[in-house]
């Protein structure tokens, strides 16, 4: 029985990438639910423009040029 369909990490510092690829064999068929992502492309993929929440931008999507 599986109980998460994906593990996203959102702007993950550097190193968790390496970390990853030695963990990853171990976990086998589980590897394959892990993303790493940015802020933007989990605004595009899992909110509207409404919903997004405060900590990703909020009202605003796309996030406007600084």
């Amino acid at each position: 029985m599986q109980r998460l369909s994906q593990v996203l990490f959102v702007e993950a510092p550097w190193v968790f990438k390496p970390g990853w690829e030695i963990v990853k064999p171990w976990l086998k068929k589980y590897a394959a639910l892990v993303r790493f992502v940015s802020v933007d492309e989990v605004r595009r993929e899992y909110f509207t423009p409404e919903t997004v929440p405060a900590d990703f931008g909020g009202p605003g999507f796309p996030p406007k040029a600084k």
